[in-house]
């Protein structure tokens, strides 16, 4: 009975560590599309989710703006989701997280406490992070990396070091 908003620059691995963990909580992870379910449907199956889910609504930021504003593609109105989403609390053993690359845009109503729990932020890479990373596609090599802190994700990383598969100069 917990909600997260994941937040940060695109690439930085929001939706990665819902995948993580639901492998770790032994959990099953259940997409909300709330862009394509219909309105009288999508309470219905928020109350639904079973046990041991993590319900993921992915880029909440492109389905609402500020003052619940409903954006193109949402046909859930945001009453509705706030009301299924207030359902969801009666759920045992369910997390909610939203992903959002935007924070800022997001309702306060939506992100309230109560509804919920942490904000995390999931930002840019630091040099620890990186050279982690590197030392996973490049496991012996004796070279270390060092990148402008803050300026790269994981994604732009993982990128470049796939394009070089057997180059580590």
């Amino acid at each position: 009975r917990k909600g997260y908003p994941f937040y940060g620059p695109p690439g930085t691995g929001k939706t990665s560590l819902v995948k993580h963990l639901a492998k770790v909580l032994n959990y099953n992870i259940h997409t909300c599309a709330a862009a394509t379910l219909a309105q009288e449907n999508f309470v219905k199956a928020i109350g639904e989710v079973p046990r041991n889910t993590i319900l993921l609504i992915e880029d909440i930021d492109h389905l609402y703006g500020k003052g619940g504003a409903r954006k193109a593609g949402g046909v859930v109105d945001f009453s509705a989701l706030l009301n299924g989403l207030d359902g969801l609390v009666a759920v045992e053993d369910v997390l909610l997280i939203m992903t959002t690359n935007n924070e800022d845009q997001l309702d306060e109503a939506l992100i309230r406490p109560g509804r919920i729990d942490r904000k995390i932020e999931i930002g840019l890479c630091t040099n620890e992070q990186a050279q982690r990373l590197f030392k996973k596609f490049y496991p012996d090599s004796p070279l270390e990396i060092v990148i402008p802190e803050k300026e790269w994700s994981p994604a732009d990383l993982q990128e470049i070091f796939m394009r070089c598969p057997n180059d580590t100069d």
